[in-house]
């Protein structure tokens, strides 16, 4: 691995997901027209700082088993539990970006719930489960990934249906289940990922994405840690450059 100062430790990843970008890629993925890689690079170029980072690098969380996720209690020893589990979740951000602006962690501290956010995840497809249900919150938009085997149970509680592919192919936002403490608790989350960044420009639209329709590719392609169209993945991106600076 190269040997950084912690400072620099989120530059090689934050330039493997320009890269990675469409203003920047050569490698053309799903139906991408000029238009769109256009709109893309002006979209960089007049953001501010955080929002372009939020976009190079977006947050991930599973969701599928937020409504098992423990309530904060106001006492003492509860609260000093919550603290370090806030902790937790800052240097599971800096393990992935270096940075300490965790939304998990910020979600936390809010007023508004008594309970623990989901915690932040690296971008990489080794963590997906057919059975689970990620979020991915990438500042434009807050897109849901169903997998094809999740619970009759969860998709009650979440979704008010009985198996996945009762729902939309690109369906947007979440419905009110009555008496559902799952639901309830994904619609503050999503609310609080809305509130929580100052600087996003405008109201972040929920995309409840289906892992069996063709529009997985806008999920699947924010995972900048592995090999993706003949794009290399963070390793063999700093791998290469490692070897360029020994030759």
């Amino acid at each position: 691995p190269m040997v950084l100062p912690n400072f620099l430790a989120p530059f090689p990843l934050y330039i493997h997901a320009l890269f990675r970008h469409p203003s920047l890629n050569i490698h053309k993925i799903g139906n991408e027209t000029v238009d769109f890689r256009v709109n893309a690079m002006c979209q960089i170029n007049q953001r501010p700082i955080e929002g372009t980072l939020m976009e190079l690098y977006p947050s991930l969380y599973r969701v599928d088993n937020i409504g098992d996720l423990p309530k904060i209690d106001s006492d003492g020893d509860n609260q000093a539990k919550g603290d370090n589990n806030e902790e937790s979740g800052k240097k599971q951000r800096q393990n992935s970006t270096g940075s300490n602006d965790s939304a998990s962690s910020n979600a936390s501290t809010s007023s508004e719930i008594d309970w623990e956010t989901p915690n932040f995840l690296p971008l990489t497809a080794e963590l997906l489960s057919s059975q689970g249900i990620f979020l991915l919150d990438n500042l434009d938009s807050i897109i849901i990934w169903v997998g094809q085997n999740v619970s009759t149970e969860v998709m009650r509680n979440l979704f008010g249906k009985t198996f996945p592919n009762e729902l939309k192919e690109y369906g947007q936002e979440l419905p009110i289940i009555e008496n559902s403490e799952a639901n309830k608790r994904l619609r503050e989350f999503v609310g609080i990922l809305r509130s929580t960044y100052a600087h996003r420009p405008f109201h972040a639209p929920v995309r409840i994405v289906r892992d069996d329709t063709a529009f997985r590719t806008t999920f699947i392609r924010q995972f900048l840690h592995d090999r993706m169209a003949g794009m290399e993945s963070y390793m063999d991106f700093l791998n290469r450059i490692r070897q360029s600076l020994n030759s």
